[in-house]
């Protein structure tokens, strides 16, 4: 098998909410560095998919997140748990590591930028796949409408209650303190996990704001568009 399949295998295995631990992780590892670089992986990926990521910054020490499936759930109360917890660690390795590199794919865009907004010391920020707002992003997504509805039939919460909570984490609010960063963002024209036009929106507002990213695009879709991604590692270091 070669690395594309394998990287297929291990994606497609963990889009089975049953195949993923529902437990998020946070990793150190020290490279005789005072710079960090910090990775938030994609919601239902691993670490072995991001490898090659890794490899691309070995001057620096490496924090290492993987999401739970909670992040995006319709259990509210669970998911605002989860995403508290995330944040609040995210915020002490604010404090106590000079963070330098932020990386995020697909959901995980959204903890790269709430990273980077507070963050005084970030210099470059990549953006694997983001959209602008995660709840229109969810009810939208091939891969979450089935929660979207799940959560319509149970009407214990609605589409505005999700929208209201996931604010403070919403992509375009999270952009005011980055003008001192290099952004760089990867996009797939054909995705319909994170809609390619909530992409372009993103995009639209960091325009409206004076930040100027540097944009790379795919014909793929998303789980192709991030195997690309992870196999042709240059568009993080060109």
């Amino acid at each position: 098998m070669g690395l594309v399949d394998k990287l297929k295998a291990t994606y497609n295995k963990n889009q089975n909410i049953n195949n993923f631990d529902n437990s998020w992780t946070r990793q150190f590892i020290k490279n005789n560095s005072e710079k960090t670089a910090v990775f938030f992986c994609g919601w239902r990926t691993d670490k072995k998919l991001h490898k090659k990521v890794f490899k691309q910054f070995p001057h620096h020490n490496h924090l290492i997140y993987t999401l739970p499936n909670s992040l995006i759930c319709s259990d509210l109360k669970l998911m605002e748990k989860s995403w508290k917890k995330i944040a609040n660690s995210i915020e002490n390795d604010i404090k106590n590591f000079k963070i330098e590199i932020i990386y995020g794919l697909s959901l995980g865009t959204s903890l790269a930028l709430y990273c980077a907004n507070r963050c005084k010391n970030a210099k470059k920020v990549f953006l694997g796949f983001p959209g602008d707002k995660i709840a229109p992003c969810v009810w939208e997504g091939s891969l979450t409408k089935d929660i979207a509805q799940q959560i319509e039939q149970e009407e214990k919460y609605t589409y505005d209650d999700y929208s209201n909570f996931f604010k403070p984490y919403d992509h375009i609010n999270n952009l005011s303190n980055l003008q001192g960063a290099k952004i760089k963002i990867y996009l797939a024209k054909s995705d319909d996990a994170v809609p390619y036009y909530r992409g372009k929106k993103l995009i639209k507002k960091m325009h409206s704001m004076k930040l100027s990213p540097t944009v790379k695009k795919t014909f793929l879709g998303h789980a192709l568009g991030i195997i690309k991604s992870i196999i042709f590692t240059n568009w993080l270091t060109k």
